[in-house]
């Protein structure tokens, strides 16, 4: 039960982090990090250049350090 209801806690809280990303951002880091797609599919997929995702999931992963440790 316990066990249960940390998971759950822990999506919820996962969810309002993505969800404190720009969209653009938001889709970059849920499809490198929950789908698993590597920064070239990632770039394929949204028509944006390999540098770019790397880019945006720098600065994402900036935000979301930033936010997690205020």
């Amino acid at each position: 039960m316990f066990a249960s209801t940390v998971l759950t806690e822990n999506k919820i809280l996962i969810q309002q982090l993505l969800n404190s990303l720009p969209p653009q951002g938001r889709s970059i880091i849920y499809k490198l990090y929950i789908e698993d797609l590597t920064e070239s599919q990632v770039a394929q997929q949204l028509h944006i250049s390999q540098q770019a995702v790397s880019k945006w999931k720098k600065k994402m992963l900036q935000k979301l350090s930033q936010t997690v440790n205020f």
